[in-house]
């Protein structure tokens, strides 16, 4: 008959020795736990999953404590919200109107009233207490009508001009001629003046029933209004073989530009046509 053996639950020592019979004998002891002077461990926490503190992260380099956000708005007051009713009707009408100048500045004046006069607290309907806000409030208002004209003439589109309906005027941009050489002097210039005398000793240039009268390139006579000044080497051959050398508006170039000796009367539709023929092209400046 053999005897079963019971091992203990918690730790245990077990030990093998001979007895004086010449048996093997096995000692199982069972362990404890020996006190260290600290508290037993406490019972499993209650709380499942993670806690959020209501705080956010410092910013970096920060020392100071993140701000608590609150869990709900803080709700308005009635006041406050037909205050701000106002304002977002306002900024409708606005854009219904497609932001047109005159809207925003009415606006821009509907929110500052707005702003002086619509209380927000029941203090301020005491009439003492809306003299003060007016006080306080009326500089700002001053400032947010002309923040309003501002944006109105900063987004105020710009129209493009109908040179054959208005009349209007766009500048053109500067032709290599007048970038290179300058402009050409009118006949009523100095220079013209000089062209006009020079031309009537040379029995080109006489008065007419409705006004002085010149002799065109094609022997003909027109009146004096209808007259370009036209030179006698073409602008461009002039420059490109001598005037470039001098650079672009040079002492040198301007008074050939400006010298009368350079230059004839002729009908402006015969000149214009005959520079419209010219092969040529203004070559760049050489200094």
């Amino acid at each position: 008959m053999s005897d079963k053996l019971r091992l203990p639950r918690g730790p245990a020592t077990v030990e093998t020795y001979t007895d004086k019979d010449g048996r093997r004998v096995l000692l199982v002891t069972e362990g404890s736990v020996k006190p260290n002077n600290r508290p037993a461990p406490g019972p499993k926490a209650n709380t499942l999953g993670q806690v959020t503190p209501q705080t956010e992260p410092n910013r970096s380099g920060s020392t100071s404590k993140p701000p608590v956000k609150p869990e709900q708005p803080t709700e308005k007051t009635f006041l406050e919200g037909i205050k701000e009713g106002i304002d977002d009707f306002i900024d409708k009408s606005v854009e219904k109107a497609g932001f047109s100048q005159p809207a925003m500045v009415l606006g821009a004046v509907g929110k500052a009233l707005n702003e002086v006069f619509m209380p927000t607290a029941a203090w301020e309907l005491i009439p003492l207490g809306k003299g003060a806000k007016i006080l306080k409030k009326g500089g700002e208002a001053l400032g947010v009508v002309k923040k309003g004209e501002k944006a109105a003439e900063a987004i105020k589109p710009t129209k493009p001009i109908d040179n054959a309906g208005s009349g209007g005027h766009v500048k053109k941009p500067k032709s290599l001629r007048e970038a290179y050489l300058g402009r050409t002097p009118g006949k009523e210039s100095r220079t013209g003046k000089e062209v006009q005398d020079r031309m009537r000793k040379e029995g080109k240039l006489r008065d007419g029933p409705d006004g002085p009268e010149f002799k065109a390139s094609n022997d003909r006579w027109y009146p004096l209004k209808d007259a370009d000044m036209a030179h006698r080497t073409d602008a461009v051959k002039w420059w490109n073989e001598t005037g470039r050398q001098y650079g672009a508006k040079s002492p040198e170039v301007r008074d050939w530009m400006l010298d009368s000796k350079n230059y004839t009367l002729d009908l402006y539709s015969i000149n214009r046509s005959k520079g419209a023929q010219l092969p040529d092209r203004y070559l760049p400046p050489l200094q």
